[in-house]
């Protein structure tokens, strides 16, 4: 399968992705929920990124511009994240309890989610092979230099969309944990 068609694919994922946790935020009113439904949007956005990306490599232009979205995407990611965990710690500081109301949707859907999200990386690490000879010493270079090659470029979308989906692996095996715990300790 082509490297363009296997990140395409991995997008189509991601929207899956973002509808599954958008309802599952709804129906289970976990924190979890939405902070993955915030990062799917921002996984799926990284996606486009690589994807672009791909296309510019293929055609030998130089943006570097796409290199530091794919960056940004990243960060955006990790603050929505941990923005949503210190909201939810501070309410339970002040209080609050946030019991989950359907935790079979947030194991379901979390499950699913691992699954898809292990299936993204599995497609977009394909597009490594493109940047093979391009060393991290050369970025160093790159940055003095403020020379972008398309092969560091596509370089830095990929380094950044898979960063953005390891992170959405591990969240997406804590909903289902906390599902489980949910599970094993709710009150229904």
């Amino acid at each position: 399968m082509k490297t363009k068609i296997k990140v395409a694919v991995a997008i189509l994922l991601g929207i899956t992705i973002i509808m599954l946790t958008g309802y599952a935020s709804n129906s289970t009113k976990s924190t979890v929920m939405i902070s993955e439904f915030a990062h799917a949007i921002a996984d799926t956005a990284g996606l486009t990124v690589l994807l672009i990306a791909l296309v510019l490599h293929t055609q030998k232009k130089e943006y570097p511009v796409v290199g530091t979205i794919a960056n940004l995407l990243l960060a955006l990611a990790g603050i929505v994240a941990v923005g949503f965990a210190v909201a939810h710690l501070l309410a339970i500081a002040g209080g609050r309890t946030f019991p989950i109301k359907s935790p079979y949707d947030l194991i379901g859907v979390s499950f699913f989610t691992f699954l898809a999200v292990y299936t993204q990386i599995r497609l977009t690490t394909a597009t490594h092979h493109l940047t093979h000879g391009h060393t991290h010493d050369d970025e160093q270079t790159a940055l003095h230099d403020a020379v972008v090659t398309p092969s560091k470029m596509l370089h830095k979308a990929t380094d950044s969309a898979l960063k953005e989906l390891l992170a959405d692996l591990i969240q997406a095996a804590a909903g289902i944990l906390i599902g489980l715990v949910a599970l094993a300790f709710g009150d229904d």
